[in-house]
């Protein structure tokens, strides 16, 4: 028993501290349920007492008729002063008398322009008073029907039937109900017509007459304001990549007056016309927005009209990507590339080793990587990441530039290769590459950046060649050059006959020549099968001698073209010391490949007794090449 009572006393704590909470207004603070703004709907009565004349109201009196509907100051309720019909003479009748008013909503009722009517006749604002008061015996009428029109006029609704009378009638108020107003007629400048139509009729009696009045004519109308329209922004909800300025405008109506906040919470204006106070703000000018996750939402307002709905834009300031001054590429110095943001005030993070990325944890401050537009690169194979930040902004994505390939520039020697008849100072020369080193080899050897550095101007007594290089730490090394500095006299060979006296030619290699041809018709075609030996019938002779008559010394090529290719079916020849016999064509075995240049590896050295017998042998595969003709192309090259 005693936990019963302990769970049913719980349960009345709890239900009374709930209700409690929620009348207490508390959940209005935390906004529940929530709130939702809607147009509010209006009404406005007009009432017509006929103090003073009819008030718009004109009469329709159809034939026949004996007297003319018109503006009674002798009677009226509550007011002196109705509206009056009166009929006379024996046995008259009038149906169908009007009293009626025409009008825009706006011109009867006075309501805003814009509005929309939803209703006539509300509650009980339908209804007018009337009274008979004259009647003779016979007489009869109908006061009313009291109904609503359109301008046509077709009628769209009655608020009271017709009430008929036989008699005096004191005065009496009629009411009846209210009446839609169709979608056509709604608007606030819609014409419209409200009537009471009457009927009359006399007695027999000659002096018959019948009078009716009324007054006090009451109609409400129902309406919502016009609202104000959704007001427009410069810039819709979106990223971008500057400051903001938002104008903020109303179409209509252009007076109206723009509540706006930019918290994010939502403008209002409790007045219309009126702004609230913090944080919503009355618009005087271009809204700011400086700062990203802004929220500007805003209103229109104005006295007579309902708040427009909340216009509402997000805001989202993202510095925008950097570019690069200089994307990558291949140079011969340290370069340094300039960065730039279409975004105002962007700072930039950068880093140069090709793999850190820059950061920026606080917008406006770089946490990793160097601070400034500028970046330099100083090793080849390397990349520029940068970041663009500013305070109260989105940083930026990383850009990563294209690599940068710093290459030592091309090394010079002067005066530069050549035939000299004395010893020269040679110097070395990069001229592009600050910095750089220059290493070289006159000993013939490779070159690299472990050979001799470079120092100064030196010296080439004899013919040397000159190898060099360009070196710089963290750079691509130069293409070696090597440059042949030819001191002294050429070497020159001598072209003899067979007989080893008579000069034929002679032929002068400058060290490293091009060849010289020595044109003859070797053609001692004896047979097409039996090997042909150029240089003389039965026993083998030489061609020709070559004599080395001048200093140093030359290794000889032969090029050797004999008949036509198609015709011959193998070359050879033999390089032999002077005067070493030759006793057959057997003896000329080293093999030629056709139209190509044969190394013999013969090297001839300075003077006399060094001369060379050149045999050559050719063996035809057709006796058509009979009549050909073959060259000899002696090539000079360095040792």
């Amino acid at each position: 028993m005693r936990s019963r009572f302990k769970k049913s006393l719980q349960f009345f704590l709890i239900f009374t501290l709930s209700v409690g909470w929620i009348f207490s207004g508390w959940p209005q603070i935390y906004n529940f349920p929530p709130e939702v703004e809607k147009a509010e709907a209006s009404t406005t009565t007009k009432t017509w007492s006929f103090v003073a004349d009819t008030e718009s109201w004109s009469a329709t009196n159809p034939a026949p008729t004996s007297t003319t509907p018109q503006w009674q100051s002798a009677d009226g309720s509550p007011a002196n002063g109705s509206l009056e019909m009166r009929i006379t003479g024996k046995n008259k009748i009038n149906s169908g008398r009007i009293w009626e008013v025409a009008g825009t909503w706006e011109a009867i009722f006075g309501i805003p322009t814009g509005s929309t009517v939803t209703e006539v006749g509300s509650g009980t604002g339908n209804s007018y008073n009337y009274r008979v008061s004259e009647y003779n015996v016979g007489a009869a009428g109908n006061s009313g029907p009291f109904a609503f029109y359109d301008n046509t006029p077709t009628i769209q609704g009655t608020f009271s039937t017709a009430t008929a009378f036989s008699g005096l009638v004191a005065w009496t108020t009629k009411t009846g109900t209210a009446i839609s107003v169709p979608a056509g007629l709604q608007a606030s400048n819609s014409t419209v017509r409200f009537r009471i139509t009457n009927d009359l009729a006399t007695g027999s009696n000659n002096s018959a007459a019948v009078t009716l009045r009324q007054d006090q004519i009451v109609l409400t109308i129902t309406y919502t304001l016009p609202a104000v329209d959704t007001p427009a922004f410069t810039d819709t909800t979106g990223t971008y990549n500057n400051d903001l300025s938002e104008t903020i405008t109303v179409a209509s109506p252009a007076s109206a007056v723009i509540c706006y906040t930019t918290d994010g919470s939502t403008p209002g204006a409790s007045t219309p016309g009126t702004c609230d106070t913090s944080p919503t703000q009355t618009y005087s000018g271009a809204v700011s927005i400086t700062a990203t996750a802004t929220t500007l939402k805003a209103i229109g307002t104005k006295s007579g009209y309902t708040n427009s709905a909340v216009q509402s834009a997000t805001y989202t300031l993202q510095v925008a990507d950097p570019a690069f001054g200089t994307n990558g590429g291949s140079f011969n110095n340290d370069t340094t590339s300039t960065q730039t943001s279409a975004t105002t005030g962007a700072v930039f993070c950068q880093t140069v080793d090709g793999t850190t990325s820059p950061e920026a944890s606080t917008p406006g401050t770089c946490s990793v990587g160097t601070t400034g537009a500028n970046a330099t690169i100083i090793a080849t194979g390397k990349t520029i990441k940068v970041l663009g930040t500013k305070a109260n902004y989105v940083n930026s994505a990383v850009q990563t530039s294209n690599t940068f390939t710093l290459t030592v520039g091309a090394i010079t020697s002067s005066p530069g290769a050549g035939t000299y008849g004395s010893t020269q100072s040679v110097t070395l020369n990069i001229a592009t590459t600050t910095g750089a080193t220059a290493h070289y080899t006159t000993d013939g050897g490779a070159v690299s950046c472990a050979s001799t550095t470079y120092s100064g101007a030196f010296n080439v007594a004899v013919t040397t060649t000159v190898k060099a290089i360009g070196c710089k730490t963290n750079y691509v090394d130069d293409t070696p050059i090597s440059d042949l500095y030819t001191i002294g006299l050429s070497t020159a060979i001598e072209v003899r006959a067979q007989d080893y006296t008579t000069s034929v030619s002679t032929i002068t290699f400058p060290e490293g020549a091009t060849g010289v041809t020595i044109s003859a018709p070797f053609n001692n075609v004896d047979t097409v099968t039996a090997p042909q030996v150029f240089g003389g019938a039965g026993t083998a002779k030489p061609v020709v001698t070559l004599y080395n008559g001048s200093g140093g010394s030359l290794i000889i090529w032969y090029n050797i073209t004999t008949f036509t290719n198609g015709v011959v079916s193998s070359e050879n020849y033999l390089v032999n010391n002077k005067g070493a016999a030759c006793a057959d064509a057997s003896c000329i075995a080293g093999a030629v490949t056709f139209d190509a240049d044969t190394t013999t590896g013969t090297t001839i050295t300075a003077g006399a007794g060094n001369e060379k017998d050149l045999y050559l042998k050719t063996i035809l595969s057709s006796s058509a090449g009979r009549s050909g003709s073959s060259t000899l192309t002696i090539l000079g090259e360095t040792p």
